[in-house]
């Protein structure tokens, strides 16, 4: 080769990095585009199935947008959902996720099955598994432990785990386990993306002066709940303890974007924690 020959220059990984967000910002832009207006859109009756609602398409829109423009989902990550109810996540997935898949899981049989019959024969990489695991709103009967459960699926199966209105119905010792779990399922570098309602000075505050704020009055089990006589209906846990437990288990904090339930406008009602788990 001539002195003055030369190989061509390494890619910038920055510049990478841009036009891969770039890409799937496109493809985002074209799967909100195809699914507002799809009149075939896949829809639970709003009775017998979780979170089967008027609203279920533009939560499911308005989620997509949260997974791919705050949480860099790929079109190609396999996802787990995990409490994935009626589908409303899964639903939108479909219009999103291209070579990659998709697995939800759920305590409530008549909406897995739903998912079974709507949604997964659209897709041959959308799978949807019941559990018998015992839930006092969903599943009342069946007796395994939420907080010594072991997700069907084997180490480091996928890059993007789902979790939301999730750990807002489970105590400590259910969401602790739960973030062991996101760990072990995840890839090196894999990120779960979770909803919660995050007790901290702020939020604390906001609850005793905010009239329009979600309201958590009485202690239990170590968090606060909307209501004692049926405390799973919803739950926030303190901040730094939720932090702390997932660092345990091996997931750092990437990111969090604080919710409007304390009455501010923000990205959504919950507030939505990014975890990654350790390379």
């Amino acid at each position: 080769m001539s002195a003055s020959a030369h190989w061509p220059a390494d890619p910038d990984p920055a510049e990478q990095s841009a036009l891969a967000r770039m890409h799937r910002l496109r493809r985002l832009a074209e799967a909100i585009e195809t699914l507002t207006g799809d009149l075939g859109y896949p829809t639970p009756p709003e009775r017998g199935v979780v979170m089967g609602h008027a609203h279920f398409r533009r939560i499911g829109r308005d989620f997509l947008d949260h997974f791919v423009g705050f949480a860099d989902l790929h079109p190609d990550a396999d996802v787990l959902d995990v409490g994935c109810g009626g589908g409303r996540m899964a639903a939108c997935l479909l219009y999103y996720l291209g070579r990659g898949s998709y697995t939800g899981f759920d305590v409530h049989a008549d909406s897995i099955e739903w998912c079974r019959q709507a949604i997964a024969p659209r897709n041959p990489r959308f799978r949807f598994d019941h559990v018998e695991l015992h839930n006092s709103l969903y599943n009342p009967l069946a007796e395994a432990d939420p907080a010594h459960y072991r997700f069907p699926y084997e180490d480091e199966r996928f890059d993007f785990v789902i979790a939301t209105s999730l750990i807002t119905h489970m105590f400590r010792e259910e969401a602790a386990n739960y973030l062991k779990e996101f760990a072990r399922v995840l890839r090196p570098g894999g990120v779960a993306f979770v909803t919660a309602f995050l007790l901290n000075a702020d939020s604390l505050a906001a609850m005793s002066r905010e009239p329009g704020a979600v309201k958590f009055p009485e202690a239990f089990r170590d968090s606060l709940v909307k209501s004692s006589e049926s405390p799973a209906a919803g739950v926030a846990h303190h901040e730094d303890w939720l932090l702390a437990s997932a660092r345990a288990r091996g997931l750092g904090v990437d990111r969090i974007a604080y919710g409007a339930w304390t009455t501010h406008t923000r990205l959504s009602m919950q507030d939505i924690v990014l975890f990654r788990r350790d390379r």
